[in-house]
């Protein structure tokens, strides 16, 4: 009889644990899809009590898959990553005891709810909500309860495959409030990593097979290093110091076939920091890992001050093989071509013509991850899924202390995100960026100040997401099809000030989800801030909306029209290079280059004559007696035939002294580009009497400002006078 009601009561209590565990939220099980319960159902809006705003750690953060995803296309296990700030800073932090409320955008019969506890690494993971009560609405208004529930602490691991949380009963509502009753920090701050909520009338479908959206790109293969017809043709002279690839030590085949990662790898470990233009004449260079930027050996001098320069952007491709290992799962995403990460120091980093394919069957490549601080950038690059798949084509946001730095002429073609901007330090600046068959957004902005002009998209998807940051987008042309009669062309979640839009396809032009939340049907914006503009000086008054130009350009002449200052004779003095590089600029050649190397510079250089381009090959111009005692210029520009004149590659130290860098009294209407160019100082302060990076005029004034540490990009100004 004992035994009988031993064993009675095993079996009452066996009962008990298992209707307390289908009460109870269950982590997932590795390799088991997600969707246990029912399809997902992802709010339309999120907001708290409480969010560590400052940090990008919004509520939204839950709902827009920030950091969330599969762990293979197909897979349907959905795991969540530990790095919080890797992803558009991807998790939500508020007060200990905050509360959130999801808005689903209709009412849905709900059956649970799919949660990715707070998981970030280092110990972090603790803000995860340990106790939470859950109430329903259908209004919005009147909340009423329905239990109360304990999640699992996340693992802190970059696969936090997070957990399903049941409800007693299912529940048709609209909105869904969170409200915190502990965590595992036992205060500080709660936190969350992802949510989706389950359809209780919906199970989940899983995905079919990938099928691009557009035809594979083909490269025909041709002799290595062929012009290309109607292109670009960037080729230098054999001495102006160019490090280039195809020739020994490396010999890159170049040819479609051969795998030339090593070849190039071992290229850009060769000339770690020295400001080395890396070269690909025309070809195909099949690649089977990423290529990184060369570290070097000097504590803070790493990954910097290196060039990858193609011949032509449509006949230099760099290509990774398909289905090539390592790139199949975006868990962590991988890039073809890898720039470094912060600090703020990597200075003069470069990529021109060339194309990024990341082939087929690579879901989880990155084109380019890139970053460059003060003087950098991209320019004359395209970057292409060979089947539409991949994470990320231009990577910004991979890494802090990202800029400034320049973007422009560039195309990206597929992916899931066109070009992606995030953290807070210090900005982009994007021109002539176009986009085409992004699979869930154009560009996303989730935390700098971002400047675009002229973008251009085609797509089934948002072109453009102010997430975070601040941004200005001027003057863009987005074009929707598919998918995108039922899209927003722009999303609005952070501050931006845009102008001139205009829109095809979509079903609105513009969704601002911040600020008055309104809605612009479109299809054009003339004009769109997100915030009151303010003035200094009493009531703002309208735009000035002022035109932007573009940029004038000068023709790449044939190598047989350059000339390099060694043609006339070795320095003179104290190893001057003044009056060299004088009788290059007077010889009447229109190109004059300085092969890469240190040059001493101790008098003034006119740049006149018939000269149109002046290509430094990154060589550093160090300003000696007796011009850096004198306020006087390293360069003037006097009369000459040329209606544009390009200055490029030139890097200079400000060691001191009274002298400006650039000078004029040139007459009639003319403009000079300056780019692609370094000028710093060495001094820790630029007090009176020290190196100046300014223009002045034949007139005597000054246009400018006291040097800063470097100078990037490139400006003009018509007349007397330009900057850079």
């Amino acid at each position: 009889m004992y035994l009988l009601a031993l064993r009675h009561l095993l079996f009452a209590f066996s009962v008990l644990v298992v209707l307390i565990a289908l009460a109870a939220p269950s982590a997932a099980a590795p390799g088991r899809p997600t969707q246990s319960l029912g399809a997902f159902i992802t709010p339309a809006d999120a907001w708290a009590s409480s969010s560590q705003t400052a940090a990008g750690r919004t509520p939204r953060k839950l709902i827009d898959g920030s950091g969330w995803g599969e762990t293979a296309r197909g897979s349907g296990v959905y795991v969540h990553t530990s790095d919080v700030a890797g992803d558009r800073n991807c998790m939500w932090n508020g007060g200990p005891a905050s509360w959130l409320v999801f808005d689903l955008g209709r009412p849905c019969r709900v059956n649970g709810v799919y949660v990715w506890n707070y998981n970030e690494g280092g110990g972090w993971n603790s803000r995860g909500v340990k106790g939470l009560a859950i109430l329903v609405s259908v209004d919005g208004k009147e909340f009423r309860p329905i239990g109360t529930f304990t999640l699992a602490e996340a693992s802190g691991r970059d696969d936090d495959a997070g957990q399903t949380v049941p409800f007693p009963a299912v529940v048709q509502a609209r909105y869904f409030k969170f409200q915190i009753l502990s965590n595992y920090r036992g205060g500080e701050s709660s936190g969350l990593a992802e949510v989706r909520f389950s359809n209780a009338e919906a199970k989940a479908v899983r995905p079919i097979a990938w099928k691009p959206t557009y035809a594979r790109p083909r490269y025909p293969r041709r002799p290595l290093g062929q012009p290309l017809a109607g292109a670009e043709n960037i080729v230098y002279p054999t001495d102006a110091g160019i490090v280039d690839v195809t020739k020994a030590p490396y010999f890159a085949k170049g040819d479609g076939k051969a795998d030339d990662t090593a070849a190039i790898q071992r290229a850009l470990d060769d000339h770690p920091n020295q400001g080395a233009i890396v070269y690909l004449p025309n070809g195909i260079y099949l690649i089977s890992d990423t290529l990184h930027w060369p570290h070097g050996g000097n504590p803070g001098g790493e990954e910097k001050e290196t060039v990858l320069q193609g011949q032509s952007r449509a006949g230099t491709v760099i290509q990774l093989r398909d289905a090539c290992p390592g790139f199949g799962s975006a868990r962590p995403p991988k890039a073809v071509i890898y720039t470094g990460k912060r600090p703020a120091q990597r200075f003069g980093n470069e990529i021109h013509n060339l194309t990024v394919d990341t082939g087929a069957g690579n879901p989880g490549a990155c084109g380019i991850q890139f970053i460059a601080n003060n003087q950098g950038g991209v320019y004359d690059v395209s970057i292409v899924s060979g089947d539409g798949q991949g994470v990320i084509g231009l990577d910004l946001g991979y890494t802090d202390e990202q800029g400034p730095c320049l973007i422009k002429n560039v195309l990206v073609r597929g992916f899931d995100l066109g070009v992606h901007v995030a953290t807070s330090v210090d900005s982009e600046t994007l021109e002539h960026v176009t986009l085409e068959y992004q699979n869930r957004a154009g560009i996303r902005n989730d935390g700098q100040p971002c400047t675009v002009r002229d973008l251009r998209s085609v797509g089934a998807v948002p072109a453009f997401v102010a997430a975070g940051g601040f941004s200005v987008l001027v003057g863009a042309h987005l074009k929707g099809i598919g998918a995108a009669s039922e899209q927003p062309a722009v999303v609005v979640e952070a501050p931006l000030s845009a102008r001139d839009i205009q829109t095809t396809g979509y079903k609105i032009a513009l969704a601002d989800r911040v600020g008055s939340r309104r809605d612009l049907a479109g299809p054009n914006i003339p004009l769109f801030l997100s915030k009151p503009a303010t003035s200094l000086f009493g009531s703002p008054g309208p735009p000035l909306t002022l035109p932007v130009r573009e940029t004038p350009e000068a023709p790449w002449d044939k190598p047989s029209a350059w000339v390099a200052p060694q043609k006339f004779g070795a320095p003179t003095g104290a190893g001057d290079w003044s009056g060299a590089i004088q009788q290059a600029i007077d010889s009447g050649a229109t190109t004059v280059y300085l092969p890469r190397g240190d040059y001493r510079v101790g008098h003034t250089v006119v740049i006149r004559g018939n000269v149109r381009r002046i290509i430094g090959c990154k060589a550093n111009l160090n300003i000696i007696a007796p011009l850096n005692g004198q306020a006087q210029p390293v360069f003037r520009f006097g009369d000459g035939a040329q209606p544009v004149v390009t200055v490029e590659g030139l890097n200079t130290d400000f060691g001191g002294g009274p002298f400006i860098f650039w000078g004029t009294n040139r007459r009639g209407r003319w403009s000079c580009v300056a780019s692609r160019s370094t000028f710093k100082r060495r001094t820790p302060s630029m007090g009176r009497g020290q190196g100046r990076y300014s223009w002045r005029t034949s007139s005597g004034a000054t246009s400018g400002s006291t040097a800063r540490p470097s100078g990037h990009g490139s400006s003009t100004r018509r007349g007397t006078g330009c900057t850079s």
